[in-house]
């Protein structure tokens, strides 16, 4: 009970304060009067337990107005950008009174997400941010030291990020009043594929921290600049994003080398399904954005004309793919690959869900041999019971000796 030792000093410390007050009898306390009470009173633990209460206030204050600053300078500017540069119909949410808001902020102010909808072809464009919990500075220690000594402990989203996830929804129209192609989901089973551009200073964490990224191979091209490295499942598909992207790109991906971790075109999830049902319905074509949280305008003009350059290049294979353009990237070979890998990882979760399966099923029937063996003691007699106890006893000897004459 040593450990104990500092806490009672510190609570007869505590105690020792008022003494001289809790020193008086009864008659002697009720003869005080109120002023004399309070004067004679030691009020020095009830005014630093105040005092603590209003710092804490004042970093919960601060903190959490300090995070939906940072907020407003990111997200209303890519508010703006899609409703007004590319002109989706809907942006941000609605509220119950009938407001609109920009974004909406979530668990304490620490994540922040903006929605855009309605354009063609694209299905939706949504912006996740998370922040550190700044008015909970012990708890940003605590977590700081875990992620230094211990990183398997921490939560992947511990760092502070930006994400911007585009759905394309396979759907071109040339006019507001024009009727959309009936092919569109035609059109997005063609762009279940993954080619990435990643920053070279963040590989190995975008491919450990993204299921999708864990299956492609990298390589160096000289379409991209020195900064960056492709990550595709194919080498063929490294030309995608060149192919469509506008020429001033390679241009504005060096300007945004100091914040931008990644940029993928996939159809699979960020974690790895471990059922057939969640691999059918986890698959969904999305550009993916990451960054590192930045709230500085140049780097969110930068931002901006990057999601405007990934939205040009959906528009562009959107087109091609609805009007079977000859010309386009995206041929019959790729797509064949690109199934071809699909149906060897979804072979693979089949797998082990059928290993699980017979694991769950051989404990099960040991854990019923056990009861019926525990029930059958239960109405053996005495003498029996220790005959099968001796039976069970040179049973498991014998099995050892086998053990051991195998070692040998």
């Amino acid at each position: 009970m040593s450990f104990l030792q500092p806490i009672v000093k510190v609570l007869d410390s505590v105690n020792s304060l008022n003494a001289p007050y809790f020193a008086l009898s009864l008659e002697e306390q009720r003869a005080l009067s109120f002023v004399e009470r309070v004067k004679m009173y030691n009020w020095s633990f009830e005014i630093v337990v105040v005092a603590l209460m209003l710092v804490m206030y004042a970093f919960y204050a601060i903190g959490s107005k300090g995070n939906v600053g940072r907020a407003n300078k990111l997200f209303i500017p890519l508010s703006e950008c899609f409703q007004d540069d590319l002109k989706f119909a809907r942006v941000g949410f609605s509220t119950k009174d009938g407001d609109k808001k920009k974004f909406v902020s979530e668990q304490n102010n620490t994540w922040f997400t903006t929605f855009a909808t309605g354009r063609s072809a694209i299905e939706s464009i949504t912006a996740r941010s998370h922040m550190y919990a700044r008015y909970n500075p012990l708890a940003m220690l605590m977590e700081r030291l875990l992620a230094t000594f211990i990183p398997s402990l921490v939560d992947r989203d511990l760092e502070e990020f930006v994400q911007i996830t585009i759905k394309p929804n396979g759907v071109h129209v040339t006019s507001e009043s024009a009727m959309a192609p009936g092919n569109a989901e035609e059109t997005l089973n063609k762009l279940k594929f993954i080619t990435s551009i990643v920053n070279k200073t963040s590989m190995n964490k975008c491919r450990n921290d993204n299921y999708f990224l864990s299956l492609t191979h990298t390589a160096e091209s000289d379409k991209l600049p020195l900064q960056y490295v492709f990550m595709s499942e194919n080498n063929q598909l490294n030309g995608f994003i060149p192919h469509y992207a506008n020429a001033n790109f390679n241009e504005l991906l060096v300007q945004c080398s100091d914040f931008l971790q990644f940029i993928s075109f996939t159809d699979l999830p960020d974690e790895k399904p471990i059922t057939d049902k969640l691999w059918q319905s986890t698959q969904m074509p999305r550009c993916v954005i990451q960054c590192k949280l930045s709230t500085n305008g140049k780097n969110v003009e930068l931002l901006k004309k990057l999601i405007a350059s990934l939205v040009e290049i959906y528009d562009e294979v959107t087109k091609e793919l609805v009007n079977n353009s000859p010309s386009t990237f995206i041929t019959t070979d790729l797509l064949k690959k690109s199934t071809n890998l699909r149906n060897q990882e979804l072979n693979k979760i089949i797998k082990v869900m059928k290993q699980v399966e017979r694991e769950m099923a051989l404990e099960k029937k040991q854990e019923q041999e056990k009861l019926k063996r525990r029930e059958l003691r239960d109405k053996l007699s005495g003498e029996e019971q220790d005959k099968l106890d001796k039976k069970m006893k040179e049973k498991r000897e014998r099995r050892l000796r086998n053990k051991q004459k195998l070692r040998m």
